[in-house]
């Protein structure tokens, strides 16, 4: 959540959070006086400030998402516009969830605007003061705190505990603390000390929660994207293949894992080749995708709302797998002909449209132009397994291994079901093989960049399909 400490920060700076950053710069005023919390002066400002973005999208005030896209896309906003019109972008169907809209097409109004605003302040003051009682209560001055108090807490106690005199300052602002919040902790009349960490996990469960803690999270993204300029060029580098690497595709802001495991596989195989596939053209870009019968896809360059719910925050090296995603989006808007599901594309970004696509199959021939090997783990035994994904890192060829879907959150070792994950390679350890492994979330999966290591075991029960790129040219070319 954007509302902590950056991990790049030293112990010895000062440490801002993104809500400080903004309401410095926005209401220094504001902040230097210190009556109104930082996020009280922060969702004040989003309240004044929201209202006139959508009215740059829709003269009414009332855009519906279809028409806030469109906007996204074409440079419409600049400065602070941009990640505030990005995070209310992210949140548009989420607002209307929340607030019960439940007919006709939804816009969105300044009342939305308003009702998320007194929502987000309301749940980020209890995420605050919840995150900061469970960091006590986990500490061996809030156990013994418990401790002296019966294991337990009661409104009656808590009474007598605050008359104490032998009570440090921590204690007596800490009890007071879980007085004032009593009844959002629990409704049995009594606190134990894990009840707190377990309201704390459960308000993060919330709807609530994750609008506020999204729209701070596109912001922060918006923000780090606009201030780098390395994420305003096509290629960081001079060198294009010194950018172009599989850990500068994340997938964030889109259900686009199938191309963005497939792009990832190419970028950290073949990047010479990938790199001829998109030229520049008086400020926009053409794409070529061989295996797509249009072939070449005109694309301008990604807005400032694009990158941050498009890019990582940590990626450093340009925009060039955002220009990739919005060509192949074009494909996929094309290929659908039924004005119904086009109404549905219309309500996505161009960048969303590559979601649309289920199956690494199809992204895979459509970047390499070759056909793909689509076969399930379970008609494969050890041996043919093994020889198949050796094969194809040998002969530097896209592999992509698909998760099953299911009820579970996690698979047994914690990848997320119906997804696609890039093989980046295997080495023949006395004859066991050892695959490297890479899910488009990047930072944002369980594993330090999303990369992680399997054996054959380890990939069976985990993954239910594999999809290899093959030698054979698509369309008989």
């Amino acid at each position: 959540m954007d509302l902590d400490i950056h991990k790049n920060d030293q112990p010895n700076q000062v440490k801002t959070t993104s809500e400080e950053r903004w309401v410095m710069r926005r209401n220094p005023k504001g902040f230097a006086k210190g009556k109104e919390t930082v996020e009280e002066l922060f969702w004040q400002d989003i309240k004044a400030f929201a209202p006139k973005i959508i009215q740059k999208v829709d003269n009414s005030g009332a855009p519906t998402q279809a028409e806030l896209a469109r906007a996204l896309e074409n440079h419409t906003f600049h400065g602070d516009e941009s990640p505030v019109a990005a995070a209310i972008y992210g949140v548009f169907s989420d607002i209307h969830k929340n607030n019960g809209f439940n007919f006709g097409e939804p816009r969105l109004t300044r009342n939305d605007i308003d009702i998320m605003v007194q929502k987000s302040l309301e749940v980020e003051k209890k995420y605050k003061v919840l995150r900061d009682l469970d960091n006590w209560a986990k500490t061996p001055d809030g156990a013994r705190c418990f401790s002296r108090l019966g294991g337990e807490v009661r409104l009656n106690n808590i009474d007598r505990a605050l008359q104490q005199p032998n009570l440090n300052p921590t204690e007596r602002a800490k009890l007071s603390e879980i007085k004032a919040n009593f009844n959002s902790i629990t409704v049995q009349g009594v606190i134990k000390i894990g009840d707190i960490s377990s309201c704390f996990k459960q308000l993060q469960t919330t709807p609530k929660y994750d609008v506020m803690n999204y729209f701070h999270a596109i912001m922060g993204r918006v923000e780090t994207n606009q201030n780098n300029p390395n994420m305003h060029r096509l290629y960081a580098d001079s060198n294009p293949l010194n950018s172009i690497k599989p850990g500068a595709v994340v997938q964030r802001s889109s259900a686009d894992c199938s191309f963005k495991a497939s792009l990832a596989g190419y970028a950290a195989l073949r990047p010479e080749e990938l790199s001829k596939r998109v030229s520049s053209n008086n400020g926009t870009f053409v794409v070529e995708l061989p295996g797509v019968k249009q072939s070449k896809f005109k694309v301008q360059p990604p807005t400032d709302e694009e990158l941050g719910l498009y890019n990582g925050r940590d990626t450093n090296d340009g925009f060039w797998p955002i220009v990739f995603a919005k060509a192949y989006g074009q494909y996929e808007y094309n290929k659908v002909a039924n004005p119904f599901n086009r109404d549905r594309l219309d309500k996505l970004t161009i960048d969303e449209m590559a979601g649309e696509n289920k199956t690494p199959a199809v992204s895979i021939s459509a970047l390499t132009g070759h056909n793909v090997e689509t076969c399930k783990l379970k008609d494969l035994d050890d041996s043919a397994l093994k020889q198949k994904i050796e094969s194809a890192m040998a002969e530097k060829r896209i592999v992509v291994l698909g998760t099953p879907e299911n009820d579970m959150h996690v698979t047994v070792d914690g990848y997320r079901p119906a997804h696609a994950l890039t093989i980046l390679g295997a080495k023949n350890n006395s004859g066991k093989i050892e695959i490297t492994i890479r899910d488009p979330h990047g930072e944002g999966s369980n594993n330090p960049n999303g990369v992680s290591q399997a054996d054959i075991a380890k990939v069976r029960r985990n993954f239910a399909m594999i999809y290899i790129e093959t030698n054979v040219n698509a369309f008989g070319k």
